[in-house]
């Protein structure tokens, strides 16, 4: 069950205790079609690709498909995997990358497996935590 937290309500805890911790996933394979169908969903704005391990391979963003690309594009090609955070960091450690990036998703990353832990999610208006 979903559940929400203000930005308030999640300082002092980890990324850990707040990501939603089952998230959606695609095959590292995936092509930029397999993202633009799971993107039909308009709760879903990022495509979090992971090996057949789990480990993650990068992030593609809603506003990275743009209707040009072409649907037998591999999704790898617009993915980002510069900016994951770990499950033991704090909460504000994050929400500080987020408003950094200006991005409203995170991927919760093991540092040392990099195994996809989770994905820590703000919602549209910025002001709270989807936690799950």
């Amino acid at each position: 069950m979903d559940r929400r937290l203000t930005r308030e309500q999640a300082l002092g805890q980890q990324v850990a205790e707040v990501m939603v911790q089952r998230p959606k996933t695609l095959p590292a394979s995936a092509t930029v079609g397999d993202v633009r169908h799971m993107f039909e969903n308009p709760r879903h704005l990022t495509a979090l690709l992971v090996d057949d391990l789990g480990k993650f391979i990068g992030a593609v963003d809603r506003e990275r498909v743009s209707d040009g690309s072409d649907d037998a594009q591999p999704a790898v090609s617009l993915a980002r995997a510069d900016t994951t955070i770990g499950p033991d960091a704090d909460v504000s450690e994050a929400l500080d990358l987020m408003d950094r990036d200006r991005t409203c998703r995170l991927a919760v990353v093991d540092e040392e497996s990099g195994l996809l832990r989770g994905l820590l999610c703000l919602s549209s208006d910025g002001r709270s935590l989807c936690a799950g």
